[in-house]
């Protein structure tokens, strides 16, 4: 009770602060509507060279307040539409009102997030791909999680582990998925989504989808130097929702198959001076599987003012927590008689997080600007597994972390021409405090047992780099950069009473050209390198340690060409062609990790969108690719691990204009093609489920949806096949991990 009055409390003095922040009169305002009058929601609204700026509301008004005397250039931008900008006077005590009606461009790379401090630039300046999943799609799509949803994007492998999107695993450019460990997931191109950022980077944790705005996926070209290691296959940046000009509360529930129930409520407001947002989400259910229970709880704050208009102070901070049962593998023959059984009847998985961040900006004149923000977060981790009938393990989990990213951007002209230059820091530690515990038969409800292991293990990250985009034309973009990266390792064994450290370093680059054809279409090139630091397990691996093994990071080159065109409002493209050369591999042979495994990744990507006409759109991508073992007798040619060799996606799109509404329909899917579980690619399928091909499967789904000013109503049906397929086969659960058969959801949203 005492926690329930805290939050109030805190809730309302941020209302109440506010209202302080609103006294000065000097007010935009205005509504942003499509070419067939129909508002716009969620539509960046920004005055340029100032910390001011805003969102559409769900009826496509913004509002702007206590703005100083003089004269500005409003900027509305939006993925989808084409962008606007218009130079206005404020004048003391005064409204000034101001309409857009947006142009329709379908080619949804207008701009994205590209550096270590939410800069944004337009994709056509970029010298890489870039995929964006922005809020619409992923509010019309009736998604849960994150693996629903980024198949819409060429490149990306999802693994679904257990049926419920809880621990995902993603995979980019043939790199493997199992536990996101070769992909860098981002919020808000700043924070680490894993649990730690170079030392355990398992993907325990998943920000909830309900709380993204959208979704940028960022592949070769400058990733490597702006994000950092574990984006050799690219970068998934998360970017969070924020408040709209006024107060806001809003309510949703889902309601599905295995009593599954997502309920989310959202307040907000952003009064031009001050904001804050607060989102909090209950999902629970039964799963599809017995021994599938779970229940997970997310709450977050975010709370932002602006001391004067050239700078903006914000306060982040998020409570999560989940309880679940994890169901475990199936034999060959349990997983064709009935996917819904389980073998493990005992197991269960236990965690807790709490983050902070502290932002701040500040543009010094129209030339130079500065960020910095200190983030951390506590996790806790207890995950329980009976792989013996009759013994259970616990692996018990203490993680901390702490750091701050620093950046200064100076975009004076030089030589005449446009320059973009960046240069940053980031200073990291973890700190993983780790134990397991023995359980014996009949004590399987408690979280206590004999301790048979314990250490403490430490990492610490000093990192540069910069960055520059050059305008040699007007046409021809030069975007050099580099990073350097230098990490100490310590692993203190407690039950052995040994200590051991390693220091692991790296220096990678970028240059990357952009050609304009024509306004509306570009291509690219560009080479770099990028890093993949040693796990501290594997870095620290007592047979590595005992063999003096000294581990370096895993290395790449990439080489990557493109197109990106919308020749007209009803048609966009883009096409990428990458090589990938990845060499100090680490592999284990008798219980020593080396940096000896080399491996070749080609691919070619291509995504099409069409529309709108008549309320129709279209989308497609398509992803060939081949990744293979290179330089090795026994291995040389063979397919990594969860590499498929074809990937495609599509979907078609409805809208109508109903009663003072929308009624929206969607039909999307995907396809994934054969992939392999071993080095070996074995074909044959095992008894016990976990050798052999993981066969090809597809997925569809349909959704149909209509809104009205205040209320909302969506039915979606996802695999409406009812295929039977699974993407994961685990020599640790004990055998295959089917995936959910067709299940149906209803969600219900009002706005107060």
């Amino acid at each position: 009770m005492n926690r329930i009055r805290i939050c109030i409390t805190t809730l309302l003095i941020m209302i109440c602060v506010n209202g302080l922040f609103a006294q000065n009169s000097s007010v935009i305002t205005g509504k942003i509507t499509d070419q067939q009058n129909q508002p716009l929601q969620g539509i960046d609204v920004k005055i340029k060279k100032t910390s001011y700026g805003t969102a559409t509301n769900e009826q496509g008004y913004f509002t702007i307040k206590n703005i100083h005397e003089g004269t500005y250039t409003l900027e509305i931008s939006a993925i989808n539409y084409q962008t606007q900008k218009k130079e206005f006077t404020v004048t003391h005590g005064k409204t000034t009102t101001l309409n857009f009606s947006l142009k329709d461009n379908t080619y949804n790379l207008e701009e994205v997030t590209i550096t270590a401090t939410g800069v944004t630039k337009s994709t056509q300046n970029i010298p890489g791909a870039v995929s964006v999943i922005d809020a619409k799609i992923i509010k019309e799509s009736g998604a849960q999680n994150i693996g629903e949803i980024i198949s819409r994007a060429p490149g990306v492998n999802f693994l679904d582990e257990d049926g419920r999107g809880l621990k995902p695993n993603i995979g980019l450019r043939g790199l493997n998925p199992n536990r996101d460990r070769s992909a860098l997931i981002l919020n808000d191109g700043k924070f680490p989504v894993g649990t730690t950022l170079y030392g355990d980077v398992g993907a325990y944790y998943f920000t909830p989808l309900q709380q993204i705005d959208r979704v940028e996926i960022i592949k070769g070209g400058a990733a490597s130097v702006l994000y950092g290691g574990y984006s050799v296959g690219g970068v998934i940046n998360l970017i969070s929702k924020k408040a709209s000009y006024n107060q806001e509360t809003k309510a949703d529930l889902t309601f599905g198959s295995w009593n599954g129930l997502t309920a989310q409520i959202t307040s907000g407001q952003d009064n031009g001076k001050s904001s804050y947002f607060v989102n909090g989400i209950r999902r629970q259910g039964d799963s599809f599987r017995d021994n599938g229970d779970f229940a997970v709880n997310d709450v977050s704050l975010k709370y932002a003012v602006k001391p004067d208009d050239s700078s903006k102070l914000s306060v982040y901070l998020n409570g999560f927590s989940e309880d679940s049962e994890t169901p475990g593998g199936l034999t060959q023959e349990q997983f064709e008689d009935d996917i819904t059984q389980s073998n493990n009847p005992n197991d269960n998985f236990y965690s807790k997080r709490y983050s902070t961040a502290i932002d701040y900006s500040k543009n010094f004149n129209e030339f130079n600007s500065f960020n910095v923000s200190v983030y951390g977060n506590y996790f806790e981790r207890d995950w329980f597994i009976a792989l013996q009938k009759d013994t259970r393990s616990g692996y018990v989990r203490d993680i901390h972390n702490l750091g701050t990213v620093a950046d200064y951007k100076l975009t004076k002209d030089l030589f005449g021409a446009q320059n973009s230059l960046i240069v940053g820091t980031r200073i990291h530690t973890d700190r993983v405090n780790s134990n397991t515990l023995l359980q014996e038969t009949g004590d399987f409800s408690s979280r206590t047992g004999t301790l048979t292991a314990a250490t403490v293990s430490t990492s610490f990250i000093n990192e540069f780099y910069a960055y520059d985009e050059f305008n040699v034309t007007d046409k021809i973009i030069f975007s050099p950069g580099l990073r350097y990266t230098s990490i100490k390792y310590n692993n203190n064994n407690l039950f052995t009473a040994t200590e051991d450290e390693t220091h692991v370093d790296a220096f990678v680059y970028t240059a990357g050209l952009v050609y304009k054809l024509k306004n509306h279409t570009s291509i690219y090139a560009n080479i770099s390198s990028g890093f993949q630091p040693p796990q501290l397990s594997s870095a620290l691996a007592p047979g590595t340690v005992a063999a003096g093994e000294d581990l370096d990071s895993e290395t790449s080159v990439n080489y990557e060409a493109g197109i990106k065109t919308n020749p007209a409002n009803w048609i966009s493209a883009s096409a990428t062609a990458y090589y990938i050369q990845f060499k100090n591999k680490i592999i284990s042979e008798g219980g020593v990790n080396t940096n000896s495994g080399e491996s070749l990744h080609r691919g070619i990507e291509a995504e099409l969108e069409l529309g709108s006409w008549h309320g129709l759109s279209v989308f497609t991508n398509a992803t060939i690719q081949k990744a293979t073992f290179a330089n090795n007798e026994e291995l040389g040619g063979n397919i990594l691990p969860y590499a498929p060799q074809q990937m495609y996606a599509a979907g078609i799109r409805s809208k109508i204009n109903l009663k003072k509404g929308e009624l929206v329909t969607n039909i999307f899917g995907n396809y994934v093609g054969k992939q392999y579980n071993d080095d070996e690619n074995t074909e044959a399928e095992s008894a016990d489920g976990i050798e052999g091909a993981i066969p090809s499967y597809k997925v569809v789904n349909a959704t149909i949806g209509y809104s009205r000013k205040n209320w909302g109503v969506n039915f979606s049906i996802y695999n409406l096949l009812d295929e039977k397929y699974f993407t994961q086969r685990s020599s640790f659960f004990g055998g295959i991990m089917p995936s959910p058969t067709r299940n149906a959801r209803l969600n219900i949203s009002y706005k107060f």
